[in-house]
């Protein structure tokens, strides 16, 4: 949050507010004017007045919200039909976030009821539309959501190198090709041999990862650095993290099912992995598959080859020595959450995973004991499911004996 958008809070509380020092001062001047806000009137309040004034804007605010939530209806915006999900009025719709926030404060101030539904109502439809928990709280911005997805594809992830399909129901159904056709050679005058194609289906069901944490209120609004931007971050850190722990080696039960689950062809390395067995295992991956694919190899593993040398003290890797590492001319996707006890070798274009409800965060002052106790509450949701759409795609070395 920006020293303007801090202002623009501290006005919506107190209109009399004149700032703290030389650059908060003429920035509250300016804030003022683009509000509307009467430099005459507002060092006339008294101090209760302002107080009572700020209370009533937020309990009307809060009201409000409540009230929508119990309709729990369309809302009409001018110009386009009831119950348009996407209805934006035209007098906001090209404006920037500043803009749109400074226009937001001042409806509240001058209880302009509806320019807050312009510039409120989608967000307040999907909070509708997913069941907005009756003891309250508010739905980030779009704008805050799409930062969270951008830093998450920013970081190495797992779905960087997955095939990723939106869902827009609870349940996904997406046919796969169980066993292929074959040919096969004639001679004149005899049947012709008859085939097969066997077509299966992958269904993804989504599961809810969720965290919830709650901070006090000083520290949220009085901190020199953003706790908000830190959470976020961490938030944001730890659903990269758990997403690739789960697509490697989710149950299929209580989460996605993770490639490591799913029966494989394999090569047994013997509890003494040597080069042979690398090699062994790229071979046994079908060639269609070979150019596209990545290993995954846990970091312990990776110590190992890159130490690995002949008798004359070379190294048997050269290809891992430098800033990007290949085996057999294929990148590797080097983690923690990968087993060291075996190397996998696959297509992961070939892992789907179904996005039902992206990474959202809600924030609440008012759910569970956050009132009384003076905090604010973060909610960090995300429904996703995964798993190996062809299981021939993917080779893998097991018992590699590496700890």
């Amino acid at each position: 949050m920006n020293l303007r958008e801090k202002l623009l809070i501290e006005l919506a509380k107190n209109p009399a507010y004149v700032g703290k020092d030389e650059t908060e001062k003429a920035l509250v001047t300016e804030l003022k004017v683009e509000l509307g806000i009467s430099e005459a009137a507002a060092p006339a309040k008294e101090e209760a007045e302002v107080k009572a004034a700020a209370k009533e804007l937020a309990a009307g605010l809060m009201d409000m919200v409540k009230t929508m939530v119990q309709e729990n209806k369309d809302i009409p915006t001018a110009g386009k039909p009831a119950g348009d999900p996407n209805a934006v009025d035209e007098e906001v719709k090209n404006l920037t976030k500043e803009e749109k926030f400074a226009k937001f404060v001042k409806a509240l101030y001058i209880k302009d009821i509806a320019m807050v539904e312009k510039l409120t109502v989608p967000e307040r439809q999907k909070a509708l539309a997913e069941g907005t928990p009756a003891d309250g709280g508010y739905l980030v911005p779009d704008e805050f959501r799409a930062t969270l997805i951008e830093h998450m594809l920013q970081t190495e992830s797992f779905r960087q190198f997955a095939t990723v399909i939106p869902m827009s129901a609870k349940l996904l159904n997406i046919p796969r090709l169980s066993s292929d056709v074959k040919v096969y050679w004639g001679t004149e005058n005899r049947t012709i041999t008859t085939t097969t194609a066997d077509f299966g289906e992958i269904e993804l069901t989504p599961f809810r990862l969720n965290a919830i944490i709650y901070t006090s209120r000083e520290l949220f609004d009085d901190s020199a650095i953003s706790i908000f931007e830190i959470l976020r971050r961490r938030f944001t850190d730890r659903v990269t993290d758990e997403e690739m722990s789960v697509f490697l080696n989710g149950n299929g039960t209580t989460q996605p099912k993770g490639i490591n689950q799913e029966t494989l062809r394999s090569v047994s390395a013997g509890n003494s992995l040597t080069p042979d067995h690398l090699t062994k295992a790229f071979y046994l991956l079908p060639v269609g598959y070979r150019s596209t694919a990545r290993w995954i190899i846990n970091s312990r593993v990776m110590e190992h080859l890159e130490n690995c040398k002949d008798t004359m003290g070379a190294y048997l890797y050269p290809s891992l020595q430098g800033d990007v590492k290949t085996l057999k001319g294929r990148p590797i996707l080097v983690t923690d959450y990968q087993p060291s006890s075996k190397i996998t070798l696959g297509d992961l274009s070939y892992y789907y995973i179904g996005d039902r409800q992206q990474v959202t965060m809600d924030v609440t002052t008012e759910a569970g004991s956050t009132w009384e106790k003076f905090q604010v509450g973060l909610r960090c949701i995300e429904r996703v499911d995964g798993e190996v759409a062809l299981t021939q795609a993917f080779v893998q070395v097991t018992d590699t004996n590496i700890h």
